[in-house]
C-alpha cells in the first residue's frame, strides 16, 4: 500500500487527463489534437502512464477503432 501511496505522489496529474481524454477518443492522433499536443508528445505521456500503472493500458486491437 505505502508503495503505491508514494508513486501516486509522485505522479503528474497531466497525465490523468491524458487518460482521460485517450479513454473517451480511443484514438491519439484525435486526443493529441484535443489536448492540443503533439501525437508524439501524448504517446510519450501514454508510455508513463504504461509504467506508473505497470500496465499496458489501452492496447490497440486489429481492426477496431
Amino acid at each position: 500500500m505505502t508503495m503505491r501511496l508514494d508513486r501516486l505522489r509522485n505522479a503528474d496529474l497531466n497525465l490523468s487527463i491524458c487518460f482521460v481524454i485517450l479513454a473517451e477518443e480511443k484514438n491519439v492522433t484525435r486526443a493529441a489534437m484535443r489536448l492540443r499536443l503533439a501525437q508524439s508528445a501524448l504517446s510519450r505521456f501514454l508510455q508513463r502512464l504504461r509504467m506508473l500503472s505497470k500496465d499496458e493500458l489501452l492496447v490497440r486491437a486489429n481492426g477496431q477503432p
